[in-house]
């Protein structure tokens, strides 16, 4: 099944969130809908400048995009494209913005029962969750693994194509327009745009539209190792 969001068309507006230390956050949630065994969610997050969101985890394998301002997530330094995959039950951050606001997708194909566990706190909740923790980070790739979890930019002039890796290869695909337009498996996507696709998905075929196309590629791995 495949699964199309955009900006435009949340299907949640966004809604201020006020976290530990009085931390302002934003989220837009583009969609959210169980598929195929999955859990697809889809959201921009925005964080004030100059702050500093604690360390946590989830109990859902997820990326991290960064699309605009710049920080650090723990010692990482993270920009515009950044990519950072957390697999469930994985510690990171904290999460510190420079002087602009930080923005983000979040990107998970399971549930979050609970939502954020911040550290330490919630260590027992580790502990019980029983799986190994696995964080990787990108500018903007991560290179294709044994598990398939991949992250790859590509930049297609107008009428370009190309296919890409067969889904039954990962866990679920998202499908990010960083720039200009196009079309990916039928579907008309312009800047700002996330499509997702599950694992029982042919391969995807994408075509530039007239303005080119800039795309990034995210794939979630079959298994934590």
């Amino acid at each position: 099944m495949i699964l199309v969001g955009s900006e435009a068309n949340p299907v949640q507006p966004r809604t201020r969130h006020l976290l530990p230390n009085d931390l302002r956050t934003w989220a837009t949630r583009y969609f959210e809908q169980e598929v195929d065994g999955l859990y697809a969610s889809a959201s921009l997050v925005e964080q004030d400048a100059n702050t500093i969101g604690g360390a946590h985890f989830h109990a859902a394998d997820q990326f991290q995009v960064v699309v605009s301002g710049s920080g650090l997530y723990g010692k990482m330094p993270v920009h515009r494209y950044s990519v950072h995959f957390a697999g469930a039950f994985s510690p990171y951050g904290p999460i510190r913005t420079g002087d602009e606001d930080l923005k983000w997708y979040t990107l998970r194909n399971g549930t979050d029962p609970g939502g954020i566990k911040w550290m330490p706190a919630c260590r027992e909740q580790l502990r019980a969750g029983h799986r190994s923790p696995r964080v990787a980070h990108g500018e903007p790739e991560i290179e294709v693994q044994p598990d398939g979890l991949a992250a790859r930019r590509h930049v297609l002039e107008p009428g370009e194509e190309l296919r890409g890796i067969p889904p039954s290869s990962g866990r679920g695909q998202y499908w990010m327009v960083l720039d200009g337009s196009g079309i990916i498996a039928g579907h008309d996507l312009e800047n700002n745009s996330l499509l997702f696709a599950t694992p029982n998905e042919p391969a995807l075929n994408v075509r530039g539209g007239e303005a080119g196309l800039e795309i990034l590629f995210l794939q979630f791995p079959r298994a934590v190792s």
